[in-house]
């Protein structure tokens, strides 16, 4: 994977508006681009509408500001989700449950966007260990080994995230894009190809997604791995109506390592 992917995946799912790449996907008319995440606990549900008129041309985006936004809630109801700031329309805590369907919707100019994403049970993250390693093939330090549980009766797909010392890694290598069909998925591996010293604080995300979202990814990165081939087509979305974009309910889970 090229940096680039690393940026746009980091950019998605913390709501950056940073611009990330420079590739013009299906240039036409101005488009709507929503960006929606819901995490499983108590956490800010954030969405981000803009404008424009390539998906990957953050200079040419401009932020929403009269759109009405709802996410549907547990009881089945429709909770409204107000502006905050340009474009941003937020819930300060909202606690997705693991095995529910939530569903945004979303109305600009007399149209309405819809998506649904159903949030996986959780898979979490059993332990971190650490050793040793000086064998003359890079620097010597620590290597960390991760290790999950992967449930056999459901497909899962994943994305798994490196932070050291409160700095989210946007290396490529160091963010895992797979599912359980995937060489990556053993329940038991180190993948991220970087060694560690004494006193480093380390972090692992393990994110639970749907099939939809996991597609979503999954075609972004083809995209933007393929900029020396045909002119690509726009990332798979899961919403309704013409929009760009994606929303998707992530299930989380995270563990901490400092090595002694």
């Amino acid at each position: 994977m090229k940096n680039i992917l690393t940026l746009a995946i980091i950019s998605i799912l913390f709501g950056s508006c940073t611009k990330v790449v420079n590739i013009n996907l299906e240039e036409a008319d101005k488009k709507i681009v929503i960006e929606a995440n819901v995490y499983n606990g108590e956490q800010p549900f954030l969405v981000n509408i803009k404008r424009s008129t390539d998906y990957y041309g953050r200079e040419n985006e401009l932020p929403i500001n009269n759109a009405e936004v709802s996410i549907s809630t547990d009881n089945g109801g429709y909770l409204p989700v107000p502006l905050i700031e340009n474009g941003i329309y937020a819930i300060h805590s909202f606690s997705g449950l693991p095995g529910h369907t939530y569903a945004l919707r979303v109305r600009v100019d007399g149209k309405e966007y819809t998506a649904q994403s159903t949030m996986p049970y959780n898979v979490t993250i059993d332990s971190l260990t650490y050793r040793y390693k000086d064998d003359g093939l890079g620097e010597a330090g620590y290597e960390l080994s991760y290790r999950y549980t992967d449930p056999k009766d459901q497909e899962n797909n994943y994305l798994m995230l490196l932070t050291v010392n409160d700095t989210l890694l946007s290396n490529p290598m160091y963010i895992l894009l797979f599912n359980d069909k995937d060489v990556f998925s053993n329940a038991e591996g180190n993948n991220f190809y970087k060694r560690f010293k004494k006193g480093d604080k380390i972090s692992v995300d393990l994110r639970g997604m749907d099939n939809n979202v996991y597609l979503y990814f999954k075609t972004l990165r083809e995209i933007l791995t393929n900029q020396n081939g045909p002119a690509p087509a726009n990332p798979v979305t899961n919403i309704q109506g013409g929009a760009l974009g994606y929303f998707g309910a992530f299930n989380t889970s995270r563990k901490e390592i400092t090595i002694q």
